[in-house]
């Protein structure tokens, strides 16, 4: 599985079990077991 879709799977978990309004970068990259940057290099904006 890709680092990207490590990325995904996380942001999708927390809006799952939490809602929509805890997803954050700081929360997904936590889950993803990422840094914040690495969030951002794989995704330079929220419409990729």
């Amino acid at each position: 599985m890709s680092t990207s879709d490590n990325i995904i799977d996380a942001a999708m978990a927390i809006v799952r079990d939490q809602g929509v309004a805890k997803l954050t970068l700081d929360e997904a990259a936590k889950k993803a077991g990422i840094s914040k940057g690495g969030v951002l290099y794989h995704f330079k904006s929220k419409d990729d």
